[in-house]
């Protein structure tokens, strides 16, 4: 079905970003983290995958406000996403530093 959607790679990185917020919103992260897995390389790239973990840091401190725990989850999120294999093991430092 998604691939149906035919969206950009703009399109892709922005259906993620709001999949792995709402997975965090319902503490669905394993589950979430699970289909960007199984649908990595048919339905977006590890470039739309950063650049949507990327797009979760750049509106962060929006979203705190509606989800105080966001920055706690997102830490989690990368974490697990690094074991998976989804992000690279050097996104842990840049998103150490990254938090206000």
């Amino acid at each position: 079905v998604i691939e149906e959607l035919h969206l950009s790679s703009k399109e892709q990185v922005t259906f993620l970003r709001k999949l792995l917020v709402a997975s965090m919103e319902r503490g669905a992260q394993q589950v979430a983290l699970h289909a960007m897995e199984e649908l990595l390389g048919f339905c977006w790239t590890d470039q739309e995958v950063e650049g949507a973990f990327q797009q979760i840091r750049d509106i962060e401190a929006d979203l705190v406000l509606d989800f105080p725990e966001i920055r706690e989850c997102t830490g989690n999120l990368v974490k697990l996403a690094v074991q998976r294999g989804l992000l690279k093991p050097s996104y842990l430092a840049v998103d150490a530093t990254s938090h206000v």
